[in-house]
């Protein structure tokens, strides 16, 4: 792209990367497809992309104030995450539970007591056979 010069290059790489990324989607998803979550997926960028943009547009480009300013956007990220309605229902539990380090460390505990194989649990020997049986197709 000879008249835009170094940006028409730019462009031109950005192009061919979406090319590549539209085409692997499509193969793999033939191949092996996956029930990707889009609405999150999206909020994800979102998010990321306003904190980002926020960045560049409020805090300094060096220095100790750029630094501290940018790490509190960072900070902020989970919680703009929360806000947007990024995590789940289960998510959002499991994060409440994080507010109380006593519980769940209970409950890790109680998972380790926890016998190898109960009534109705295959164990992990079976699980074990079962990777391997879905490894070779």
């Amino acid at each position: 792209m000879p008249p835009l010069g170094i940006v028409g290059a730019g462009l031109a790489l950005v192009a061919s990367y979406l090319v590549v990324i539209a085409l692997m989607y499509w193969f793999t998803q033939r191949l092996f497809p996956v029930p990707y979550e889009w609405g999150r997926l999206a909020r994800v960028l979102f998010a990321a992309a306003a904190l980002v943009g926020l960045g560049e547009l409020v805090m300094p480009a060096s220095g100790f104030g750029g630094l501290v300013g940018r790490l509190a956007l960072a900070l902020l990220y989970p919680s703009l995450l929360l806000v947007l309605g990024f995590f789940t229902p289960e998510e959002r539990g499991w994060l409440r539970r994080l507010r109380h380090p006593g519980e769940l460390v209970a409950g890790f505990a109680a998972l380790r007591a926890r016998p190898a194989a109960v009534d109705g649990d295959p164990g992990e020997l079976y699980e074990a056979e079962r990777m391997d049986e879905d490894s070779r197709f």
